[in-house]
């Protein structure tokens, strides 16, 4: 008698097929929605009907409010990373003697990457999510903390 397959919901090393897309819509609706309304005012239940889950889904995924707004910062810093990681390189290799006048280049190109990120296409809630999370002041500080941080002193 032949063996038949039982097809299977979610792949054979663990998860569900759509977890990952999923996860990402959660996190796309709850940037939005906490640039909105800051985390305090925001619902997790508007998060997950705009989301179109289940709220025990932001439980699952994220462990709660707090993780899905750790969640949604670590998809910023990863966003911004992958934006200013050319610049970041670039005013790496020029941190020797003699090389001030490329370095200061290097910085403004830095800070233009930065920059951009914040206002490149689709990156509206994750700007307003910073914005009401920390405030502007607090943005020109953690740019500095990451110059210094991955460049060091030029």
């Amino acid at each position: 008698m032949p063996i038949t397959r039982i097809k299977r919901r979610h792949p054979e090393d663990g998860g569900y097929a759509r977890g990952e897309e999923t996860r990402a819509r959660i996190i796309t609706t709850a940037l939005r929605v906490f640039g909105e309304e800051g985390f305090n005012k925001a619902s997790t239940r508007r998060i997950a009907a705009d989301a179109g889950v289940n709220p025990p889904a932001l439980q699952y995924y994220f462990g709660g409010k707090e993780g899905l707004h750790r969640a949604c910062a670590q998809f910023i810093i990863d966003r911004v990373m992958t934006i200013v990681s050319p610049a970041l390189a670039l005013a790496r290799e020029l941190k020797a003697p003699g090389q001030r006048e490329r370095a200061d280049e290097a910085l403004c190109g830095l800070l233009d990457a930065m920059a951009d990120g914040l206002v490149a296409a689709g990156s509206e809630s994750w700007s307003r999510f910073i914005i009401r999370g920390i405030g502007v002041v607090s943005v020109i500080i953690l740019a500095i903390i990451v110059i210094f941080t991955f460049v060091g002193p030029l």
